[in-house]
């Protein structure tokens, strides 16, 4: 006997064509960000049965640097265009300004960094997802591809694989991050005090604490197997010390997040530090093949139990 389907009620949207506004917070990368401008006529162009699509772009440069890239785009978007100027260098000031303002101009807001790429189909995929299960946010996968001339070492072991948010297709995720999420306006309209912390903008975590805070609050966020982003890594981070550097930060801002977040007790979370450190040193031990992702994996562990005696490494 087959397994009782699930029955998702009908999307209030269904019967018109949605609008949804691309939301990409930038600084001082134009080249990633015109390539992802132009990934995004190609999706919004998929979803032209579906949506009428705009762009707001949210410059953290207080020298507009990107101001010149928007304006290549005037005009080829259905619901236009937006810029505006952070200038903070406080990536949750930006990130509220572009959930806020998008709000205010679409029923939708699709979020994605400037270093990725949506596929032809990303926009589709997301309010196909909406349409079957009425839920109030989508996410999808953000798929790492390493820059030409990596080390070997970087592209066979699974560096890239452990940033995949991964889920069960229109199932429930407990989060995920701002390089690949759609929320529905009204919802972000109705919580006001769900917004990413400015005291995170700079260290990182931000987008962990706005998700699952938002969970908590009833947010209903769905996994999309077929809305997948493509996230371009700089050269500079195809390095031996920057991987080491950013899973020792990764540790450090799981730490805080999970202080913040309280879904275990202090005691708990330095049990389940040294727990992960043990494990990793007999990883290290055991898959030698894969030693610089074992001593990289150590590394995150030890930024982890460094949160417990106040380290706080700034993002990088």
């Amino acid at each position: 006997m087959q397994p009782p389907q699930p029955h998702y009620p009908p999307s209030a949207d269904q019967g018109r064509r949605a609008r949804v506004i691309i939301a990409v917070c930038t600084f001082r990368r134009n080249d990633l960000l015109r390539n992802l401008m132009r990934a995004s006529l190609v999706a919004a162009a998929e979803a032209r049965d579906r949506a009428a699509v705009g762009i707001i772009v949210v410059d953290d440069d207080p020298q507009a640097g990107a101001r010149r890239v928007t304006l290549e785009f005037d005009g080829r978007f259905e619901l236009g265009v937006h810029y505006r100027v952070s200038g903070r260098q406080n990536v949750s000031l930006a990130r509220n300004l572009a959930i806020d303002d998008g709000a205010q101009l679409g029923d939708w807001v699709a979020m994605i960094d400037d270093d990725c790429e949506p596929t032809p189909r990303w926009l589709v995929a997301h309010l196909e997802a909406q349409e079957l299960t009425g839920c109030d946010s989508t996410t999808g996968a953000m798929l790492l591809k390493a820059p030409p001339g990596a080390p070997a070492w970087l592209t066979d072991e699974p560096f890239y694989v452990d940033y995949i948010v991964a889920g069960k297709h229109l199932e429930l995720v407990k989060a995920t991050g701002t390089n690949n999420v759609m929320i529905r306006s009204a919802w972000l309209a109705a919580h006001p005090e769900i917004r990413f912390r400015e005291d995170l903008g700079r260290s990182g975590g931000e987008d962990w604490v706005f998700f699952r805070t938002a969970r908590k609050a009833g947010l209903d966020l769905r996994f999309s197997n077929d809305a997948t982003v493509i996230g371009h890594e700089s050269a500079n981070r195809a390095t031996w010390r920057y991987q080491i550097k950013n899973r020792f930060w990764l540790g450090n801002t799981e730490w805080r997040v999970g202080t913040i977040i309280k879904d275990r007790t202090h005691a708990g979370l330095l049990r389940r530090g040294v727990e992960r450190l043990a494990s990793s040193l007999v990883r290290l031990v055991r898959d030698l093949p894969r030693y610089h992702y074992s001593v990289a994996n150590v590394a995150r562990s030890v930024g982890f139990l460094a949160g417990a005696v106040g380290v706080r490494m700034p993002h990088h």
